[in-house]
């Protein structure tokens, strides 16, 4: 999407829910949760309609602070450390990942996607709702692979079942491949990502999760970042997490205002440097199971 096109559409009516969306408020799911829970107002009255008209000209506000129409985008990869929780509407919890991110000027950052409280590692924070729509939609299947360290070691048979799919709670939970890493180390990639699904995966297989790590979403992975660091994303790191092309115009739409090169910024942990680390091989080891959307039922 050009530039020229971007603006006109700022200049349209459109939905509430998209109006949210696009300001960095909420992701389009999450926006359209707030409205009807009476969280925002269209010109000092309260809307709970998602699909109501608004203009560019009309007062919205979330939580009684008035939204930006058109704000700065900001997309963010952070490492989270175990014991951090993703959600900002937890007012009890005592360690946000969001609070380790340090802007010199105040945006307001959701996550892309979730990373339950004992898990660890890659989550993408932005206040882009398309873009995090964009990862989080099931039908865009974004692949996400996580290192996984469990009390004993799975039986073939079990590996297979996780690609077959495991019935838990009314669902049907399946990874797309499982590799194993070690005698009870193993990589799994998941297209989707129900609440919890690994770990609900391994208790129905009557195993135990010691470790919970996510290392890539789509091909960007967490890289030299370390547990409470993180950094600005590049036209390169949004290429890689959507699987494109850099010069793909959906990637130039996301990334017009990004550099080419990443900025490190690591005032979570006092430190602060730049430059692009060196990139270390990578690739599994061992045998695999892999399965297919046609392999499924």
């Amino acid at each position: 999407m050009s530039d020229r096109i971007m603006e006109q559409e700022k200049k349209e009516p459109m939905n509430l829910t998209k109006r949210l969306s696009t300001s960095g408020a909420a992701s389009r799911r999450k926006a359209a949760e707030l409205i009807k829970e009476g969280a925002v107002t269209v010109n000092g009255a309260v809307e709970t309609n998602p699909a109501t008209i608004v203009k560019p000209s009309d007062r919205i506000t979330l939580n009684g602070k008035e939204i930006d129409s058109a704000p700065e985008l900001v997309y963010i990869m952070l490492n989270k450390p175990r014991g951090y929780v993703c959600t900002n509407e937890d007012i009890h919890a005592k360690k946000k990942a969001v609070d380790l991110i340090r802007l010199r000027n105040e945006v307001r950052l959701f996550s892309a996607g979730r990373l339950d409280k004992d898990s660890e590692g890659l989550i993408i924070f932005t206040n882009d709702g398309k873009f995090a729509d964009r990862l989080m939609h099931p039908r865009n299947e974004v692949m996400k692979t996580y290192a996984l360290s469990v009390a004993h070691p799975f039986a073939d048979e079990q590996l297979q079942q996780m690609v077959e799919g495991i019935q838990d709670d009314g669902e049907t939970l399946s990874a797309e491949e499982v590799y194993q890493r070690g005698d009870r180390k193993y990589i799994l990639v998941l297209a989707e990502g129900k609440k919890r699904e690994i770990r609900r995966m391994v208790a129905a297989l009557g195993n135990e999760t010691k470790r919970l790590e996510r290392i890539a979403i789509g091909n960007l992975k967490r890289g030299m970042l370390k547990p409470g660091e993180w950094r600005m994303m590049t036209r390169r790191d949004v290429a890689q997490i959507l699987m494109l092309e850099e010069d793909d115009p959906e990637v130039m739409s996301f990334s017009r205002n990004l550099n080419s090169k990443p900025f490190y910024n690591y005032k979570a942990r006092g430190k602060q440097t730049t430059g692009r680390p060196p990139r270390r091989p990578s690739g599994p080891r061992g045998g695999s199971i892999r399965g297919g959307r046609s392999g499924k039922q």
